[in-house]
C-alpha cells in the first residue's frame, strides 16, 4: 500500500513541476501562461500603450480608456473628437493620439485624465510614440515623419521617408525608427533629420482590403522587431542597421511588443498570441485571446492584448 501511494504522490509531484516548468517557458518571468483577467470596455479596443502609470487603450470606435494595471480594470474613458485612433503612446508628459480621421494629433493629461490639446499636422496622422523631449508621427499618405516638442505642442521637423509608407513608428535611444511591415525598416537620425539606412523586409504586403496595425513594430531586447503579414517577424539589429533573422510565427501577425526577456506576437486569425524566445528566435508558446486579436503591450507584472472584436483586453500575470 505505501509503495502504491509513493508511486502515486511521485507522478503528482511530476506533473506539477511539468507545469511549473511550462509556466516559465511560456512566458519568461513571473508572469503565468493562462489568462489571469478579462477587462471589458465597452468598445472596439485595438491600440495600446503602457505608460504615465497606466495602461491606455484606444481604437476606432473614438474613445481612449484609462486602465489600472495594478487594479485591473478600467477607470475612465474619454472622447477623441471625430478622429477614427489608430495609435497611442503614453510619454512625454502626456498620452497621445492620433488616428486618419481627422490631421490632429490629441494630447491628454494623464492625472487628471483630460483632453488637453490638438496639434495640427500635415496629412493623415497614423502612428506615434512618445520620447524624452520628443513625440514623433508617421504620415503614411505624405511619406512624413513629424517631430512635436511636448512642451511647445508644436512641430518642430518634418522628415521625407521616401522609400516606405510610414505606418508604425518607435524610438531606441539616438534613433527613430519608421517602418512600413513587410516592406521595409528605416533609421532616421533626429538630429540631422533625415533617412540614414533603408532595411528591405521579406514579409509580404497585405492583403486587399486589410490594414496594417500601427503596433506591427517593437524595440526591445536588443533588437528592432517587425509583425509581417505573410506570417513571419523580422528582426533587426540595430548596431548594424541590417536583417538579421526572420522568424516564421504563422497566421496572420497583428501586433508586436518586446520586455521581460520574451517577445510577444498576436495572431489576428488564429485569437491568440504567441511568445518568442529572443535567444533562440523560436516561438516558445502560442496561447489564447479574444477574438480579433490586436495589439499588446508589456507592463512589469504582465502582458496585455486588446481584443477588437470581444470588447475586451486580455490580461496575463499581474
Amino acid at each position: 500500500m505505501w509503495r502504491r501511494r509513493s508511486v502515486w504522490v511521485g507522478a503528482v509531484v511530476a506533473v506539477l513541476v511539468a507545469l511549473v516548468v511550462t509556466s516559465a517557458l511560456a512566458i519568461g518571468g513571473p508572469t503565468p501562461s493562462l489568462p489571469s483577467a478579462e477587462v471589458r470596455l465597452g468598445g472596439r479596443p485595438v491600440a495600446m500603450a503602457a505608460g504615465e502609470h497606466a495602461l491606455w487603450v484606444t481604437g476606432p470606435d473614438g474613445k481612449l480608456w484609462k486602465v489600472s494595471p495594478a487594479k485591473g480594470r478600467a477607470s475612465q474613458h474619454r472622447s477623441v473628437g471625430k478622429v477614427r485612433p489608430s495609435s497611442v503612446a503614453a510619454g512625454a508628459g502626456g498620452v497621445w493620439v492620433v488616428g486618419p480621421g481627422s490631421p490632429w494629433v490629441w494630447r491628454f493629461d494623464p492625472a487628471p485624465f483630460k483632453a488637453e490639446e490638438r496639434i495640427r499636422v500635415s496629412g493623415h496622422p497614423f502612428a506615434v510614440a512618445a520620447a524624452p523631449g520628443a513625440v514623433w508621427v508617421a504620415i503614411p499618405d505624405r511619406h512624413l515623419l513629424v517631430r512635436i516638442d511636448p512642451k511647445s505642442k508644436h512641430v518642430v521637423a518634418k522628415i521625407r521617408v521616401e522609400a516606405l509608407e510610414p505606418r508604425a513608428v518607435a524610438v531606441a535611444g539616438k534613433a527613430v525608427w519608421v517602418a512600413e511591415p513587410g516592406v521595409a525598416v528605416a533609421r532616421v537620425d533626429p538630429r540631422k533629420k533625415r533617412v540614414m539606412q533603408v532595411i528591405r523586409l521579406n514579409g509580404g504586403k497585405a492583403a486587399p482590403g486589410t490594414s496594417v496595425l500601427s503596433c506591427a513594430m517593437a524595440v526591445g531586447e536588443g533588437t528592432v522587431w517587425v509583425a509581417n503579414p505573410g506570417g513571419t517577424v523580422s528582426r533587426i539589429d540595430p548596431s548594424k542597421d541590417r536583417l538579421s533573422g526572420s522568424i516564421d510565427v504563422g497566421g496572420a501577425p497583428a501586433g508586436i511588443a518586446a520586455g521581460g526577456g520574451s517577445v510577444w506576437v498576436t495572431d489576428a486569425e488564429g485569437n491568440g498570441i504567441g511568445r518568442i524566445d529572443p535567444k533562440t528566435d523560436r516561438v516558445t508558446a502560442t496561447l489564447p485571446v479574444g477574438a480579433g486579436a490586436a495589439c499588446v503591450a508589456v507592463t512589469p507584472k504582465a502582458v496585455w492584448v486588446a481584443d477588437t472584436d470581444d470588447g475586451t483586453v486580455t490580461r496575463f500575470g499581474g
